[in-house]
């Protein structure tokens, strides 16, 4: 298996905090609307609007807006909350029936493959984010009851609840109540990066034959078990300036300037990136981006990267590339730039490894 790379011990101060009173949502409106919405219309929270977005807060529809879902343009729809948190009516019917009816088509059909093993993923798979270890910390067991939800209807041999070995949090949870779920499997492994994208569960832990669940896809099922809509909520790790980071807990929809505005941080003349340093995205204007499922974390930060300088030939890039791309050789080569472009999975490894300071992973996906 291609070298990976073992980063740092996590943090050991995580802040928790919570913003849940937004002045507006905004859902963008990727897939038709199941049914048609006008102006001034009222919605309930919980509201099913279109086939990915739940209303995530009670209020009325005041128009559209273009914004922003990581470096992705969408036309959003624009909610201004009432404050009232007035809820969808709950269905009577069985839990199976819930998860089937209100669970995502794609990841509904990520669950009905025909594979003996579940892995499900305690970890975020970006490095300093910390999102999962305080949400496994308030949920666990109803995490762990639903694995057999799912274990008992979708014909999986073998689950196993793989965490890192840095989230001690989690690992101090899992470890006080498993042996009453003798069907699971617990696993640890190091902090490398990335896994979820690579071979590492069939070559390092001999499991083939999987599917691998994400946490936060398995908390938005037990959501709609237990409340007959999808979460409506995030958890988004901000870090400032290299401090001990924050997990906030905030509503789906919100803007992460009205989100950073209430909780007093500074971040003009400052540097922001989305998802990590790492493999995430550096923006200069957040006006317009939203906390959306894709949205994990905010790093505000005065630390500039470097400028880039000559390529020294050290060949650390293609050494970690998970998926054994040449990284150097796309600089100069467009056909094989292109050729391995759908290849890449954006992990930015590349970059955070180089010491020349070029952005191989910006030039791999063509944006440089």
């Amino acid at each position: 298996m291609q070298k990976l790379l073992i980063f740092k011990n996590a943090a050991k101060n995580i802040k928790k905090a919570e913003f849940l009173a937004p002045s507006y949502i905004y859902l963008p409106i990727t897939r038709k609307i199941n049914n048609p919405i006008s102006i001034n219309e009222k919605v309930l929270k919980g509201q099913y609007l279109n086939e990915l977005n739940y209303s995530s807060v009670s209020g009325k529809i005041v128009g559209s807006k273009i914004c922003y879902d990581l470096n992705k343009k969408v036309n959003a729809l624009v909610i201004l909350n009432d404050y009232k948190e007035q809820r969808i009516k709950r269905y009577k019917e069985s839990k199976l029936d819930r998860l089937k009816r209100l669970t995502d088509k794609v990841l509904l059909s990520k669950l009905e493959k025909d594979n003996q093993n579940l892995i499900l993923s305690c970890f975020n798979d970006r490095p300093y984010i910390y999102n999962n270890e305080l949400l496994i910390s308030d949920c666990y067991q109803d995490i762990l009851d639903t694995l057999y939800l799912i274990k008992d209807n979708f014909n999986y041999k073998n689950i196993y609840i793989v965490v890192k070995d840095t989230e001690s949090k989690s690992i101090e949870k899992f470890i006080k109540i498993i042996g009453s779920y003798p069907e699971l499997k617990f696993i640890t492994i190091p902090n490398v990066y990335p896994v979820n994208d690579t071979n590492y569960y069939s070559e390092m832990l001999k499991i083939d034959d999987y599917t691998i669940l994400n946490f936060d896809e398995l908390y938005k099922m037990f959501h709609i078990i237990n409340h007959s809509y999808a979460n409506t909520e995030k958890y988004v790790t901000i870090n400032i300036d290299g401090k001990n980071p924050i997990v906030v807990n905030t509503k789906i929809g919100t803007s992460i300037k009205e989100l950073l505005d209430n909780l007093k941080i500074n971040y003009n003349n400052f540097n922001i990136f989305i998802n990590g340093t790492v493999g995430g995205i550096k923006t200069n204007n957040i006006e317009n981006i939203i906390v959306t499922d894709n949205l994990d974390s905010i790093i505000v930060t005065k630390s500039c990267v470097a400028n880039s300088l000559k390529c020294i030939n050290c060949g650390n890039c293609f050494k970690y590339c998970p998926k054994k791309i040449d990284p150097k050789r796309a600089l100069t080569d467009k056909e094989y730039r292109k050729s391995v472009k759908d290849i890449c999975i954006k992990c930015g490894l590349c970059n955070y490894i180089c010491p020349s300071y070029i952005r191989l992973k910006e030039n791999l996906e063509g944006d440089e």
